[in-house]
C-alpha cells in the first residue's frame, strides 16, 4: 500500500470516529435528565429554617443548614431514639467540620460522637445511612442537616415558594439547570456564578460576588439571619470604623458560636451578584468575625428574595431574584444575560419510595 492511499484510510478512520463520538455527546445531552430525589417544605421555626424528617416512625424537625460543613444531632435525641454512636473521630478532622467558616477558638477543644442513624425519612424516602455529629440544635428542632447530607445533590432553594429540593442529575454537564426560567416569566433571567473550590473538610456552597467594584469571596448559609461581610473586607471596600462610611450599632453580630464587640451598618452602592443582577443601595452589616476563606455570609435575607440552585455536579450555581427586599430597601435590576443560554433538561418523575444510602458522605478520619 502506498502511503496516500494508508493516509486517506487513516484520515477516513479519524472522521468516523469524530462522527461517532459527536452523536454519542449529541445522544448524552439528549438524555440530560434532571431527577427530583426530595422535595421538603421549609417553615420558620424562630426565623429559622427547618424541614421535617423522621426516625423510625418518628416526626422530627432539623434546621437547614447551608453553612455547616456536617449535620448535627443532640445527644438527648440519639438516646430518645436508641441511635448508634461512635467515639472515634479523629479531633483534627473534627476541627476542619466545625471551623464553618470561621477560626474555632483556642484551646483543647473535644472531638465529639458520631451519630448512626439507620432510617432517616424524607419526603416518603429513606435514607439507609445518615451520619450526624453529636452537637447543639436551635430550640424546636433535634438537630440540623448540613453539607455532608447536601453535597450529595443539587440543591435548590427555593425559599420565597418556601421549599428546598434535592436532584439527582444524569448527563447534564453543558446544560442549564434552571428548570423553572422560561421567556416571560419574573425570574427568566438568572445570573450564572461559578462555585469555589472548597477543601475536603470544607464543603460549602462558596462563590464570588462583586460589591462596589471589589471581588468577595462569599458563603452561602441558610442558617444565619442577615448577611455581612467582614471588617477586613469592608476595609477594601474603603470602610473604617470611625472613619465615615460605618455606622456603629447597639448590637452585636454572632455566627456560630463566635461573637463581635459590636456590629456596624453600611450601604453599597453597588452589588454585582452573578451575570444579570445588581442589587443598588444595599443596607449591609459590617462584623469583626473572622472567617477562613471568605470575605461575606449570604444569609437568610438573601435566599428569601432569591431561588438559588446550586449545582454541585455542574460546580456552578443558578440565581434568580423572585422578588421583594434584599438587604433594605435595596433596588434591584435584571437585565438579559450576555451569554448563550443552553437547552434546558428533561424533568424525571419523582422516584418511588425507596433506600438510598449516604455512607459515602462519612469523612475519612
Amino acid at each position: 500500500m502506498d502511503r496516500s492511499g494508508g493516509w486517506r484510510i487513516a484520515a477516513g478512520v479519524f472522521w468516523l470516529l469524530a462522527a461517532i463520538c459527536g452523536e454519542a455527546r449529541a445522544a448524552g445531552e439528549a438524555a440530560c435528565r434532571l431527577e427530583p430525589a426530595f422535595d421538603l417544605p421549609v417553615t420558620l421555626l424562630h426565623g429559622e429554617p427547618t424541614v421535617e424528617a423522621s426516625i423510625g416512625a418518628r416526626p422530627v424537625r432539623f434546621l437547614l443548614d447551608s453553612g455547616d460543613g456536617f449535620s448535627r444531632m443532640t445527644e438527648e435525641a440519639r438516646r430518645a431514639y436508641g441511635l448508634r454512636e461512635r467515639s472515634s473521630y479523629r479531633r483534627d478532622s473534627y476541627l476542619g467540620w466545625q471551623a464553618n467558616g470561621w477560626i474555632p477558638p483556642a484551646g483543647n477543644v473535644a472531638a465529639p460522637d458520631l451519630i448512626f442513624a439507620q432510617g432517616l425519612g424524607l419526603d416518603g424516602r429513606t435514607l439507609k445511612h445518615a451520619v450526624f455529629l453529636v452537637g447543639r440544635a436551635p430550640a424546636g428542632t433535634v438537630g440540623a442537616l448540613g453539607q455532608s447530607l447536601l453535597q450529595n445533590f443539587d440543591v435548590e432553594y427555593d425559599l420565597p415558594h418556601g421549599r428546598v429540593r434535592l436532584f439527582r442529575t444524569q448527563g447534564c454537564k453543558d446544560w442549564s439547570l434552571a428548570y423553572w426560567s422560561h421567556a416571560g416569566a419574573p425570574d427568566a433571567h438568572y445570573s450564572l456564578l461559578p462555585l469555589e473550590w472548597s477543601w475536603p473538610n470544607f464543603p460549602y456552597t462558596r462563590s464570588r460576588i462583586d460589591v462596589g467594584g471589589v471581588s468577595l469571596h462569599v458563603l452561602l448559609d441558610s442558617a444565619m439571619n442577615a448577611s455581612f461581610v467582614t471588617l477586613p473586607a469592608a476595609a477594601s471596600l474603603g470602610l473604617k470604623p470611625g472613619h465615615g462610611g460605618l455606622i456603629r450599632t447597639e448590637r452585636r453580630a454572632c455566627y456560630r458560636g463566635v461573637c463581635s464587640v459590636s456590629a456596624f451598618r453600611f450601604v453599597a452602592p453597588s452589588m454585582d451578584v452573578g451575570d444579570a443582577e445588581t442589587v443598588r443601595g444595599a443596607r449591609l452589616y459590617a462584623a469583626d468575625i473572622r472567617l477562613v476563606q471568605d470575605d461575606m455570609v449570604l444569609g437568610l435575607d438573601f435566599l428569601a428574595a432569591h431561588r438559588v440552585f446550586v449545582a454541585n455536579s455542574q460546580h456552578r450555581m443558578y440565581v434568580a431574584y423572585e422578588g421583594g427586599p434584599v438587604f433594605g430597601p435595596a433596588r434591584v435590576s435584571v437585565r438579559a444575560p450576555d451569554r448563550e443560554l443552553p437547552a434546558q433538561p428533561v424533568m424525571a418523575a419523582t422516584p418511588a419510595d425507596g433506600a438510598e444510602s449516604l455512607a459515602d458522605a462519612v469523612p475519612t478520619p
